[in-house]
């Protein structure tokens, strides 16, 4: 086959003009080695062109060799223009022929067809692989509508859980004001204020580690743990105890933690029970514009079950501000990743002295935007502002219910604990403020004389004071009942009955006692 070619070749370079005999030369030079197999796939393009430019000098080589050669040769033109252009076609001319433009020719009408076949291939892999990828994207976009969804209805569902400004108690001693921030559509940042008793408030600001439906998940759980475990008398230590030891079986595996500041503001005397849980200080402006840093040793809630807390109290006067925040406020960062740090919020907190609560709010968290400059948030953020105005007149409050002593011996008074010289009957126990051991005495009268409208008249009072309004009433009513012509019995219901209209749930009155 070698010798054949250069037989041609030369038979080529002696009739054929020499610019016509070399393109031809190459070209079954190449054609030698599509025969031999050695022709790869890169080589299309250039055969492709190499033979087309061969088209304009077909009618030059048909005079000077002939029909005979001419003829294939312009098949084999006809050919590379179908192949350059994927064009449908017939085979090339001459392939049958035994020669070297046979050979030509043949392998040209396989390398089309093949390539025919793979791009009808390739065409339908791209269709189905297309349709493929459009069915997953329309599953996607259906499921991210629906996360959506769900993250738009919890973010909802939070903040019915924090309370609103027009949910915080207001009375003439206290105001309040707070605000809340996600980072995501749901946080983990909590703020809560909860009633203890007729004259106290518990504080609450906690932050639970992480962002999203999970943070979410655990400051439901924080929230509802110190509303049912805060009570009057309870030290504000024990309450982060008991939280502790509810969190910790459900969150102590996981890798959250929650930090948390809880202080229970007294409105009769002024003093400020607080205690922490690993979270930042909360700050006190006195009336004179001094500001101190509140703080307590305290470990995380929901990690270690020997958890260990502390409580301090303290007086504050009526004037007194005391702001409880989470890291997302003192953490807040610029553009410069600077932090907004403590110390700017108490030069903020003593500069703004003549603001009220919810104007000082507001000012506060635009100067944290201002510093962040547009910043995006990198933390959930809650803020808590309490302004005590003054104390309760306790003793106006002693004459709203009427007590009526139980009838009884001696005996039917068993001391409600281990005190060396417990008062001898619940009346002494309401009268001194004690209301935890007037009820429990009172209960245990009642076991044994459950008709008896003096000791319901007196328990609805110690529940009344509690901040326990539903059973005050029910208390109450049952004592009507048993005796319906004593007014005092009747006037106490009143009372109560009236108290939860004027003052809903919260307690907004100034009237009571813890």
């Amino acid at each position: 086959m070698k010798r054949k070619s250069v037989r041609v070749s030369y038979f080529l370079s002696v009739f054929v003009p020499s610019s016509a005999a070399c393109l031809l030369s190459i070209a079954v030079l190449i054609a030698r080695d599509v025969v031999s197999g050695s022709f790869g796939s890169g080589s299309i393009p250039f055969l492709a062109t190499l033979v087309s430019a061969m088209v304009g000098g077909s009618a030059l080589v048909a005079a000077l060799v002939g029909s005979s050669l001419a003829e294939p040769v312009l098949g084999l033109a006809a050919a590379s223009r179908s192949l350059s252009g994927l064009e449908n076609g017939s085979s090339t001319a001459g392939a049958s022929r035994g020669d070297e433009f046979g050979d030509i020719a043949g392998g040209v009408d396989k390398l089309a067809a093949d390539l025919k076949e793979n791009m009808a291939r390739l065409d339908e892999l791209v269709s189905d692989r297309t349709e493929e990828l459009s069915s997953a994207y329309s599953e996607l976009r259906k499921r991210n509508e629906t996360i959506q969804r769900e993250l738009r209805m919890a973010h909802r569902v939070q903040l019915k859980m924090i309370p609103r400004l027009e949910d915080l108690p207001e009375r003439p001693e206290l105001s309040m004001a707070a605000w809340y921030g996600t980072k995501e559509n749901v946080g983990g940042d909590l703020y809560d204020v909860l009633r203890i008793g007729r004259n106290a408030y518990g504080l609450l600001v906690a932050d639970v580690s992480g962002h999203g439906v999970p943070s979410a998940l655990i400051t439901a759980m924080v929230k509802s743990a110190f509303r049912n475990r805060a009570r009057w008398g309870v030290p504000a230590a024990v309450v982060l105890k008991d939280v502790n030891d509810e969190l910790v079986k459900v969150i102590s595996e996981t890798n959250h933690y929650v930090t948390a500041y809880f202080g229970i503001i007294n409105l009769e005397d002024g003093s400020f029970e607080y205690s922490c849980a690993g979270h930042h200080p909360a700050l006190l402006r006195t009336p004179s514009g001094e500001i101190a840093r509140l703080d307590c040793p305290g470990s995380f809630l929901g990690v270690f079950e020997d958890a260990s807390f502390e409580s301090r109290t303290i007086r504050v006067g009526s004037g007194s501000r005391i702001l409880i925040y989470t890291d997302g406020i003192i953490e807040a960062r610029n553009r410069a990743n600077e932090d907004y740090s403590i110390r700017r919020l108490e030069a903020f907190f003593s500069r703004e002295a003549d603001a009220c609560p919810r104007d000082f709010i507001d000012a506060l968290m635009k100067d944290v935007e201002n510093f962040t400059g547009g910043a995006p948030r990198h933390d959930d953020q809650a803020v808590m502002l309490m302004e005590l105005k003054g104390l309760c007149d306790v003793r106006a409050e002693a004459q709203e219910l009427e007590l009526l002593p139980p009838a009884g011996e001696p005996g039917d008074f068993p001391p409600p604990g281990p005190s060396a010289e417990p008062p001898s009957r619940p009346t002494e126990l309401l009268t001194r403020g004690r209301f935890d051991e007037a009820r429990t005495m009172l209960l245990g009268m009642l076991e044994r004389r459950p008709a008896d409208p003096g000791i319901l008249n007196d328990l609805g009072i110690a529940e009344y004071r509690l901040g326990r309004f539903a059973e005050a009433r029910s208390a109450f009513a049952r004592a009507a009942e048993l005796d319906p012509g004593e007014a005092r019995i009747a006037r106490n219901l009143e009372l109560a009955r009236r108290g939860r209209t004027e003052r809903g749930p919260a307690g907004a009155s100034g009237k009571g006692r813890s």
